[in-house]
């Protein structure tokens, strides 16, 4: 490895180790702490940048290190922080204080870098002092790996049903977009496939546009009754 990772600095003692960056490894820390405790990557983004808190880029170069130390960077995007860099930290292993290597291949025909599969990889386990404890670090993988895909409406934000619904017909995902209509807003999910026109599947015969904001009151219907007989029949659902 030619560069420690974010959150660790190689040791002056010797080259081949790294150790903890406190103040990197702090921010890695709270990273792995707001994921677990259920924000998604792009909420814990918005919050690092209200925290003023720089991107790895831009902390690394102040410090001469990384592959932009002798690049000029735009001063607009030092706290931007985005989806991409934060996947890349989340699921890095090194965090847990291990080594892993052969993660990309150079390929006979273009000479470029590429990713290898997972399977592939060389570790070698507690090489160095672990910043994220690894039960945290596999929660954090568990969390990711069962993660639906969520797509933001076009006011950004992302409705709670986003990436859980599906098509009774063809069992596409429906996208829930905003329709400002009537002067009025509301949420309306609709079948992905029929607004594709092609497709692996045939086209969907009907948009199956639906109310989501109804739906969602009518599920935080249900699961109150639901909450409602627990607490009042304990006994059955105990035993």
């Amino acid at each position: 490895v030619t560069e420690a990772p974010y959150g660790y600095v190689k040791d002056p003692d010797n080259k081949d180790f790294w150790i903890i960056d406190e103040e990197a490894a702090e921010v890695v820390r709270l990273i792995f702490r707001l994921f677990i405790g259920g924000k998604n990557r792009n909420q814990i983004a918005v919050h690092l940048k209200n925290e003023q808190i720089s991107t790895p880029t831009f902390y690394m170069k102040d410090r001469g290190r990384g592959t932009c130390k002798n690049k000029t960077l735009n001063e607009d995007n030092r706290c931007k922080w985005n989806k991409a860099t934060l996947t890349h930290i989340l699921t890095r292993q090194e965090y847990c204080g291990d080594v892993v290597n052969f993660k990309t291949t150079k390929h006979f025909r273009d000479k470029h870098n590429h990713y290898v599969d997972r399977s592939q990889w060389h570790i070698t386990e507690n090489v160095h002092e672990p910043i994220i404890s690894r039960s945290d670090f596999e929660t954090v993988q568990r969390i990711l790996e069962n993660a639906p895909v969520r797509r933001p409406n076009g006011d950004g934000e992302i409705h709670p049903l986003s990436g859980l619904l599906f098509c009774k017909d063809c069992g596409a995902k429906m996208h829930i977009r905003i329709d400002y209509r009537n002067g009025g807003k509301r949420h309306v999910a609709f079948c992905s496939e029929y607004h594709k026109g092609k497709a692996k599947n045939p086209k969907c015969h009907s948009p199956h546009i639906m109310d989501a904001d109804l739906l969602m009151q009518t599920i935080a219907e249900v699961l109150k009754k639901i909450e409602d007989y627990s607490i009042s029949n304990r006994a059955e659902f105990e035993a």
